[in-house]
């Protein structure tokens, strides 16, 4: 018989109580939960969920006050499910569908869900959507002041190689909490009449007819934030005359981007050895992907170099080093236990100090991307954070802390031991961003005044404009 003890306090401890475990922890944890509240982040996570789940529910069913109101609650949920995971509108008309609402869906809550009706209820559901949209920019809006900010940009659906244009507006509400609203994304494929002259044409078009259905103007805006391509760029700051800055997280990319070499041939490369580095990389992924004699080693390794995994492999990662290296080592042993000739060794051996090293370059930066695209990011945290990357890692005279190895106290790795390779790409590092960033910038990062607000902005809303909105909301 299995038995396991609580050693949650002295009480449990002295009573020495045996408690059998019948093949699962389900007992555990409920005594854990009810005599010393103690649950796991997956627990809570959970039961957050179910909450906000049955609040939802509860909110919908209170506002049904009849058959017809309870059908069209069906056929907006339904719309939701199709728009937000990207189904095919004709969803609801598919056999398996009409049979599954037959059966588990009540006679007051059956209707018909088709490509019209779906198509029709979007155009419902986006409707309201700007209603309450307006509604809250309205509230939060101070009459006579430029108290927002924007966000643009182009991106490409991984999936279907499709670009798409979203506009994000970002305020400080009434309240004085940060706050942002995503008006909108559509997809960006203008017709060759129409970008004879560039981008800049239908992407100002588009803005402008995307501010109007939201009763907004570029008045309403003091500031922007983009990338540095030339035609956005212009756009904001000549035909809507605002403050542009860059997008911290867009910086972070073009910096490392250009001190790494990414995407770069060897001949055009400022950083050979990086781009060599960056080859046999790519090389040992492709090795692992593509061996198909060994199966579902890799993840069966994943599983078993982490002590703390479960027994299923939820995911794992193609460019782990210790399980690249571990896998390499199985493929020479399984050919020498055929008579084999061996393959080739870990193409990354000699590399391991330095892609340590390279993480403590990297690492600091992906926390302040973390930070800038937050819900939660404001100014002060960023530029703290940007402040930091400029004493630290972006200081050739200081040493590095180590990212990987989270030990206490901390390991650092001292100038004199970086690799060459390292030192070179920190130096390029260092160089990028400090051409990049904007001369205000620059002097607020390194010359802190206090009681002043340093003009730089991702995601954030704090400028000399942004001073009088606050004062005027205090």
């Amino acid at each position: 018989m299995t038995c396991w003890i609580c050693q949650g306090s002295a009480n449990y401890r002295s009573e020495n109580k045996c408690i059998q475990l019948f093949g699962n922890t389900s007992k555990a944890t409920k005594h854990l939960s009810d005599a010393h509240s103690v649950t796991s982040a997956e627990v809570i996570a959970e039961s957050g969920r179910k909450r906000s789940r049955l609040e939802e529910v509860n909110r919908i069913s209170h506002s049904l006050t009849n058959s017809d109101d309870s059908r069209r609650a069906t056929l907006l949920l339904e719309t939701l499910r199709v728009v937000n995971n990207n189904l095919p509108f004709r969803i609801g008309e598919y056999e398996e569908s009409e049979l599954l609402a037959a059966l588990a869906v009540k006679d007051d809550f059956r209707t018909v869900v088709n490509a019209h009706k779906v198509v029709h209820a979007v155009g419902e559901l986006y409707c309201c959507a700007v209603s309450a949209v307006c509604k809250f920019l309205v509230e939060n809006k101070i009459p006579g002041v430029a108290s927002f900010a924007m966000s643009t940009d182009f991106w490409v659906c991984k999936t279907q190689r499709t670009k798409f244009l979203g506009l994000h507006v970002y305020l400080v509400d009434r309240h004085i909490r940060y706050q942002s609203v995503l008006l909108g994304t559509r997809h960006f494929n203008p017709r060759y009449a129409e970008r004879n002259g560039g981008v800049r044409e239908p992407f100002k078009s588009w803005l402008v007819a995307l501010l109007r259905d939201f009763r907004l103007t570029s008045r309403d805006f003091f500031g922007a934030t983009s990338d540095k391509g030339p035609d956005v760029k212009r756009l904001l700051e000549t035909e809507l005359s605002l403050k542009w800055e860059w997008c911290i997280p867009h910086l972070t990319n073009a910096s490392t981007k250009t001190a790494f070499e990414i995407g770069s041939t060897r001949s055009s490369s400022k950083n050979v050895e990086m781009t060599d580095l960056i080859a046999r990389i790519g090389k040992t992924i492709y090795t692992v992907r593509s061996s198909e004699r060994l199966g579902s080693l890799f993840a069966e390794l994943c599983t078993m170099v982490d002590p703390s995994a479960t027994t299923k492999l939820l995911e794992y990662r193609d460019h782990r080093f210790m399980e690249l290296e571990i896998w390499f080592a199985e493929r020479i042993e399984k050919a020498l236990r055929e008579f084999d000739d061996p393959p080739d060794d870990f193409p990354l051996v000699e590399d391991r100090q330095t892609l340590l090293q390279m993480y403590a370059l990297l690492e600091p930066i992906t926390v302040i991307n973390v930070h800038s695209q937050s819900e939660s990011a404001n100014q002060p945290e960023v530029l703290g954070l940007l402040y930091q990357l400029r004493r630290t890692v972006l200081d050739e005279t200081q040493q590095l802390r180590d990212c990987f190895r989270q030990q206490d106290p901390p390991i650092h790795f001292r100038v004199h031991e970086l690799t060459p390779l390292v030192r070179r790409t920190r130096s390029l590092l260092a160089n990028h961003f400090t051409t990049t960033f904007s001369s205000d910038i620059l002097a607020a990062l390194v010359f802190p005044r206090p009681r002043t607000f340093p003009r730089c902005r991702c995601c954030c809303t704090h400028s000399s404009k942004t001073r009088t909105v606050l004062s005027a909301k205090l």
